[in-house]
């Protein structure tokens, strides 16, 4: 899919077309793949990259583990109807804001989006069954971003880094918290 913006020229994967990529990748002829029965979804990696998420993921009522990693999408939108999804991987993209997660904040436990240009965690605490969070290598930059978290009351793994260094928290047995820096 070809796009034109201006003078340039942007190729682009469509949702469509990566879960017609992933069918086909993923069918046998004695079964064929129908992504909208599948709980794990991979539309990772795709060339040309998906610029874009669309209302089109909403067909994804089986998947509880979506994979849109490696692309080139700015925004999550396009989840409402994943009704079943409970891990969402978004690293290695171009994504900014959280705004969109609150559509699956009743299933989702993982989020993977480490290596993205998120400034703040402002969104996760709509989350309230998030026992995962992959943030590393983002753009969050003081600790007060990372107040969203204390509303995270089933967090139970988060790894980031603030000033280069690399921290992970575990809830321990009990409730209580460890932080930690990372060598």
């Amino acid at each position: 899919f070809i796009v034109f913006s201006g003078s340039n020229l942007i190729c682009q994967t469509s949702i469509k077309d990566a879960i017609k990529k992933f069918e086909e990748k993923y069918s046998k002829p004695e079964q064929p793949m129908v992504a909208v029965e599948a709980e794990k979804v991979e539309l990772y990696g795709m060339m040309p990259p998906i610029l874009k998420m669309d209302a089109t993921l909403s067909t994804l009522k089986a998947c509880k583990h979506l994979a849109l990693s490696s692309n080139n999408i700015e925004k999550i939108t396009g989840l409402k109807g994943c009704e079943r999804l409970e891990i969402l991987s978004l690293g290695r993209n171009q994504i900014k804001k959280l705004d969109g997660v609150e559509d699956v904040a009743e299933t989702l436990q993982e989020l993977w989006i480490s290596y993205n240009i998120l400034g703040s965690l402002k969104g996760v605490e709509k989350l309230s069954k998030l026992r995962v969070l992959y943030c590393a290598q983002n753009l969050i930059t003081k600790w007060a971003d990372f107040e969203p978290l204390k509303e995270c009351k089933a967090l139970e793994v988060c790894v980031w880094d603030v000033e280069t260094e690399r921290w992970r928290m575990l809830r321990q047995r009990g409730g209580g918290v460890s932080v930690e820096r990372k060598a």
